[in-house]
């Protein structure tokens, strides 16, 4: 087997060097633009309905769930660094790290705490 690629070693079953010396004639271009044309309108036509499919109807139960979800995770996330602050077994550098990151997560958890909308079930 020779050490460089050959049109022989490439194609063996002779298509591409077929389609070399048959070329491509006027209506291949044309066909082929057609193709393409009608591939690049039908695509921008599907992406086109994508934002209203994606966009939904706003709903203010999922906005509860949401919150909810949100508050949850920076009950989880606060809890961590405080648990983390608490035991004092960090280096220097990372309990400053690790105070900063819990009085964040704190902050988060209040202020999520107050948006809540009246109807909403705090966890």
């Amino acid at each position: 087997m020779p050490h460089h690629v050959t049109l022989d070693v490439a194609d063996p079953d002779e298509v591409i060097r077929g389609a070399i010396q048959r070329g491509h004639t006027r209506a291949d271009f044309f066909r082929r633009g057609a193709i393409a044309g009608g591939t690049l309108i039908a695509g921008g036509v599907a992406i086109g309905g994508l934002p209203g499919i994606a966009l939904g109807k706003p709903s203010a139960s999922q906005d509860v769930e949401i919150l909810n979800f949100a508050l949850l995770l920076e009950y989880l996330e606060s809890e961590f660094y405080v648990q983390a602050v608490a035991n004092n077994k960090l280096q220097p550098k990372v309990l400053e790290f690790a105070r900063t990151v819990r009085d964040h997560e704190l902050a988060h958890v209040e202020y999520l705490a107050k948006a809540f909308p009246p109807k909403a079930a705090q966890k």
